[in-house]
């Protein structure tokens, strides 16, 4: 089992007309997003704007959880959806879509030959969890609060990534909204 534990990273966000997007992950890790050359990455995304248009990404399934605020999203041909904190909505890039409201957005993009879920996990001060590690690449994002477990102590804005592993106990330092990013790859 290999674990990882990212801290937020400045050089990693990226400002756009209506907002700001920062990469947590991305997967291999000499992969850039503007080149499009990764398998899977995992970001965070503010929308500023009352309505705006996604970036056009073929070829990639986005799952996309909202963190805060309200978000109404519209693929056109396909499905609109209204989402609250912690609802999540999955669609193919290739869609043409746009959404109402400003948010904190979870994101994950996976390529073929990845596919990923998202899962929120809240709990209380003394809590402690077991999370099966069933996929190849699992992180666990903190939202809000602090959770410790055998690899480390982690504070809102902070990641940790496990590959290749079975369990983690986790425990919740205090009241804590974790996500649980779970990505299998196929060889």
């Amino acid at each position: 089992m290999t674990i990882q534990h990212l801290k937020p990273d400045p050089s990693k966000v990226i400002s756009w007309a209506k907002g700001t997007s920062q990469e947590l992950f991305i997967y291999p890790p000499a992969s850039d997003f503007q080149k499009r050359d990764f398998l899977f990455r995992i970001s965070l995304a503010t929308v500023e704007a009352e309505a705006s248009d996604f970036t056009p990404l073929p070829g990639i399934q986005r799952t996309l959880m909202l963190l805060k605020g309200e978000h109404t999203l519209r693929h056109r041909g396909h499905h609109t959806k209204r989402l609250f904190p912690f609802d999540q909505d999955t669609f193919q890039g290739e869609w043409q879509t746009s959404s109402q409201g400003q948010a904190t957005n979870f994101n994950l993009m996976c390529r073929s030959g990845a596919s990923g879920t998202l899962k929120y996990l809240k709990g209380n001060a003394g809590e402690q969890i077991a999370c099966e590690i069933q996929d190849a690449i699992v992180l666990i994002y903190v939202y809000s609060g602090r959770v410790s477990c055998e690899a480390a102590s982690l504070q809102v804005g902070e990641c940790l990534v496990i590959e290749n592993g079975n369990k983690l106990k986790l425990t919740y330092l205090e009241s804590s909204d974790l996500i649980l990013a779970s990505v299998s790859i196929m060889v």
